[in-house]
């Protein structure tokens, strides 16, 4: 009897596209635990930034809150005699200012810089202080001067205190900031003005003012925190919206007034 023929087997190859498919399922595995650890670092790196926030935030905020300077400290100045040395560092619309600034306490808080949380100090900040409305609604009021615009200047208020609610719930935060002209004519001209360190009115916790000195003439901007508008009629809602909704209006007037007090806008 013959011997059956003996069959070789080699095997199976698998068809060249599932040979890809697997080669870019691994390169796809490899990509994404790169991309995993990337962001993973990404997360570690913010979460430690707003971790260094939130401290040195709180010890500024309690500082703040408190801070007192004389009206004799000068903020802000376009007389070229108050030039530091080696000059004005900046200029707004061509004219030409020193900012004088306590490097610790003037800065604004909650900015970004790549991405991270910061206490920005590219301000001019001329007040910083608690104050009250007449609900009693307590903030940290801080008064930024940002231009002239005519016969006008700018001013940006903020009311900063730690977030209510949210996924930033107890971070230092602006709560509420806009900004506002005041008309200063009759009062001061740009080339001219110097602002001095804001000041609390110790007869009322909704007021404060913001000395002033142009062309000889000398004076106070003066600012009152309001209670804002509500809609709601649950007390507690009110109080929110109320809160939120706070604004600073403004005056001008001089210290051994010629002209009758200058309406501003409200903030």
């Amino acid at each position: 009897m013959a011997d059956s023929p003996l069959q070789l087997n080699y095997g199976t190859q698998p068809p060249s596209y599932r040979r890809w498919l697997r080669l870019f399922a691994v390169l796809a595995i490899v990509a994404a635990t790169v991309a995993g650890i990337y962001m993973a670092r990404a997360r570690v790196h913010l979460w430690l930034a707003e971790r260094r926030y939130a401290k040195e935030s709180a010890v500024w905020y309690a500082k703040a809150l408190t801070n007192t300077e004389p009206a004799t400290v000068l903020k802000y100045s376009e007389n070229p005699a108050d030039a530091p040395a080696g000059g004005f560092i900046s200029s707004v619309s061509g004219v030409h200012f020193g900012v004088f600034q306590d490097p610790y306490i003037d800065r604004l808080p909650m900015f970004y810089g790549a991405g991270e949380p910061l206490l920005a100090d590219r301000f001019t900040v001329v007040f910083a202080h608690e104050r009250t409305n007449a609900a009693g609604l307590k903030r940290l009021i801080m008064v930024d001067f940002g231009h002239w615009s005519g016969n006008q200047i700018w001013f940006s208020t903020y009311q900063i205190c730690p977030m209510p609610s949210g996924p930033r719930a107890g971070a230092i935060s602006n709560l509420r900031s806009n900004g506002t002209n005041v008309n200063m004519t009759g009062f001061a001209t740009p080339g001219t003005l110097r602002l001095y360190a804001g000041q609390i009115d110790p007869n009322d916790p909704a007021r404060f003012w913001i000395p002033f000195e142009s062309n000889g003439k000398h004076g106070r901007i003066n600012g009152s925190f309001i209670v804002g508008s509500s809609s709601s009629a649950d007390p507690a809602s009110q109080k929110i919206e109320q809160e939120m909704n706070s604004i600073v209006t403004w005056t001008v007037s001089l210290d051994n007034p010629t002209t009758a007090t200058s309406r501003a806008s409200e903030n």
